[in-house]
């Protein structure tokens, strides 16, 4: 019997300085020293969306201007947001491309990434100064979460958030489709399905972003569920499994029954948050529910949980329902992105940024069930760029 965890811990995000670090005021690119007093430095930070579009920009930018009228260093941050839609390919590009901003928030898999591509400075003086400082900081980070960032000895990032993902679903649909137990099987995942298409055909069971990488993420956690992961404890692609086969095998079932739309291939995450919050939709796996604060009668949603102990005393994070939620049920449950390795390697990045595993599920939910094929294909991809990137595990 395959389990129904509540989810997965996917992604923490991190704040990660690139090489470079600041530009003085007659400089036109970064990798300025900074440590010279009286010189104007400029740093741009790019900021990625973590939050409702029409509240979480004006609030950056509030927290930029404070920053920039109260400083006493002669430091002005530049702020780019940076939205999540194709964020692997804007952030490796302007890497590349020498066009990086000085410092970021991002997904968890990019800096060891970048640090491999030398483009990432080490944070650990910044952790060794607050240990001597007594600074109580560094006792709010979760447990082994700076680990997670560390590359050859080399700190790659700062983690400030948890971003669980997990099923979120209307509860008063569930109670007219005459269902009183939640599922706790990959069968009774099913079950349920059917029990709500039969109440409402028109009320899709099941809804998740299918062309973006939230189908790498739905794919990773089917896998988890079912013991698996798309590579090893040894860092080893692993996608020829029987436990592979039968999570593809199961997402074709939830597609062959019409459990999910038939264009959940081509759906972005937008897409599966416009029919939950609009009502069309069940179930939902997601992230955060940046549009779900508009709608009152959404039942159950989620949102980002913090990463340091401390702000989790904080009045939205204590007072909001959701998030109470997601606290209680998903996050005690939850494993890394990278599991069952046991933590991140350089080639994630790229494997979830090039949408490897979400490739095999669009493959699946839209008709293909040559799962040898796919598998084989899929572990060539994950192989290659683990060889790519040289993560012999046993030296990060």
């Amino acid at each position: 019997m395959k389990k129904i965890l509540a989810g997965s811990l996917t992604a923490v995000l991190l704040v990660g300085l690139l090489a470079g670090c600041g530009k003085t005021d007659n400089e036109t690119s970064g990798n300025a020293n900074t440590g010279d007093a009286g010189k104007a430095t400029t740093i741009t930070h790019w900021e990625m969306v973590n939050g409702p579009a029409d509240t979480y920009e004006a609030a950056a930018k509030k927290i930029v201007e404070n920053f920039n009228s109260s400083n006493d260093q002669n430091i002005t941050v530049e702020l780019q947001m940076t939205p999540w839609d194709n964020f692997y390919q804007t952030f490796l590009t302007a890497i590349t491309s020498g066009a990086a901003p000085d410092t970021s928030t991002g997904a968890s898999t990019q800096p060891l990434q970048y640090a491999l591509m030398g483009e990432i400075l080490d944070l650990q003086p910044i952790v060794d100064q607050w240990n001597e400082e007594g600074n109580d900081i560094v006792n709010q980070f979760p447990e082994g979460s700076l680990d997670m960032l560390t590359y050859d000895g080399e700190l790659t990032g700062l983690p400030w958030a948890l971003d669980p993902r997990g099923l979120t679903y209307r509860t008063d649909y569930f109670e007219q489709a005459g269902i009183t137990e939640l599922p706790t099987t990959w069968e009774e995942f099913l079950d349920v399905c059917k029990k709500l298409k039969e109440w409402n055909s028109d009320i899709v069971p099941f809804v998740f972003g299918g062309a973006d990488q939230m189908s790498t993420q739905t794919m990773m956690m089917f896998l988890m569920q079912n013991g698996t992961g798309f590579t090893n404890e040894n860092v080893e692609a692993d996608f020829t499994s029987k436990n592979v086969t039968e999570a593809l095998e199961f997402l074709h079932e939830l597609a062959s029954n019409g459990y999910i739309s038939e264009g959940t291939a081509s759906y972005k995450s937008a897409d599966a948050e416009k029919m939950y919050c609009s009502g069309t939709a069940a179930i939902w796996f997601n992230g955060m529910p940046t549009a779900t604060i508009d709608y009152e009668d959404v039942a159950a949603n989620s949102s980002v949980l913090p990463a340091r102990a401390d702000l989790q005393t904080d009045k939205f994070f204590s007072d909001t329902w959701y998030t109470k939620e997601f606290s209680e049920k998903v996050v005690p449950v939850a494993v890394p992105q990278s599991w069952p390795a046991p933590a991140l390697f350089p080639a994630f990045s790229q494997i979830e940024g090039e949408d490897y595993p979400g490739k095999a599920l669009q493959a699946v939910i839209t008709g293909d069930t040559d799962y040898e094929k796919i598998q084989k294909e899929t572990n060539d991809l994950i192989a290659t760029a683990i060889e790519d990137y040289g993560a012999d595990y046993d030296e990060e």
